[in-house]
């Protein structure tokens, strides 16, 4: 009983900082990985690509991890299409703020710098309010899952009895033919 309380505890730790558990297939292959993030985040397709050619190993490895992304991604798509579409923003954003950053690094110019940094600045602070967002969002998914939790707590306690005497049926083989449904 202790091994599945903290099993439970982990994959519930786990959904909360969104660490992707990945089953024994993967749902998208890497084609269609890959065929997603050409029209979405072009960047990683270009990045990924070139990894396919000089680590092909580790090409794997990252395409399995953002398949279980992507289906996070489009998971939420079913909830909330916003958010989701959000999120392959703030995507492209990190790309365009890691090329920012290293201009800032090349830039002889102090002015062309400055400039640079403010760009910079505007676009983690983008990244910053979106990923905000959606950890407000996962508050309220797992504040209304609580409150259907109590809500069914609350309904057994005052079933207690009849849900006992039906486990008592079940675990007796001795049912009440005149509460069958024939």
């Amino acid at each position: 009983m202790k091994t599945t309380r903290f099993w439970l505890c982990v994959l519930c730790i786990m959904c909360l900082f969104q660490v992707q558990v990945s089953a024994q297939e993967d749902t998208l292959t890497g084609d269609q990985v890959l065929d997603w993030l050409k029209t979405r985040v072009p960047q990683a397709h270009t990045e990924l690509m070139e990894l396919k050619k000089d680590s092909p190993d580790e090409f794997t490895e990252q395409i399995h991890d953002i398949g279980g992304q992507i289906e996070y991604i489009e998971s939420l798509r079913e909830t909330n299409p916003q958010m989701a579409d959000q999120l392959i923003a703030v995507e492209n954003m990190e790309y365009k703020s890691w090329e920012v950053a290293q201009s800032i690094e090349e830039s002889k110019n102090e002015a062309k710098r400055n400039e640079l940094v403010k760009e910079l600045k505007q676009i983690l602070g983008k990244i910053f309010d979106i990923r905000q967002k959606e950890r407000s969002l996962e508050i309220k998914t797992l504040q209304e899952e609580i409150r259907k939790l109590q809500s069914m707590v609350e309904k057994r306690s005052t079933l207690k009895e009849a849900i006992i005497e039906k486990r008592i049926r079940e675990m007796t083989h001795t049912f009440d033919e005149t509460m069958e449904w024939w």
